[in-house]
């Protein structure tokens, strides 16, 4: 079973420099969305799982290889896995390709924490979170701290 979830995503104007190439932070963009729509897949948007936990899941962590240009228009596929899922963070790991042609553009992962949004400590993990994220996990993914 692939434990990927994958997402389109076209470049556009707004996501390039003046070289027409995607800037690099605009690649994170891009892995926040698959990451939104994922949680959207599930039923729950993150808005809303994260006003009903009363939690956020701010980014502590975040690692990219740049390995092929990209420009304006081009079609990308964005795919997230989990590497890692502790106890109050999760790992997700990424690679973007070039859709028409499958080379790999850019990969990495970032690191995810739960913090309670009142106290704004870190807490663990809800379970209806780790219930959502489980189907992404790659095996030894979950770990107790």
């Amino acid at each position: 079973m692939d434990r990927r979830f994958t997402h389109e995503v076209r470049v556009r104007w707004r996501d390039t420099d003046t070289a027409s190439e995607v800037f690099y932070p605009n690649y994170f963009a891009f892995v926040t969305d698959a990451e939104t729509e994922f949680f959207r897949s599930r039923g729950l948007p993150q808005q809303e799982l994260i006003r009903r936990c009363g939690i956020y899941l701010p980014r502590v962590t975040v690692h990219a290889s740049f390995r092929a240009r990209t420009h304006w228009d081009d079609l990308l596929q964005v795919a997230i896995w989990v590497e890692e899922l502790a106890e109050k963070r999760y790992k997700l790991g990424f690679e973007i390709t070039r859709q028409a042609t499958g080379e790999l553009v850019s990969d990495g992962y970032i690191v995810n924490v739960c913090v309670d949004a009142e106290k704004r400590k870190s807490r663990p993990i809800p379970a209806e979170i780790r219930d959502i994220l489980q189907p992404l996990c790659r095996p030894h993914a979950v770990r107790a701290s």
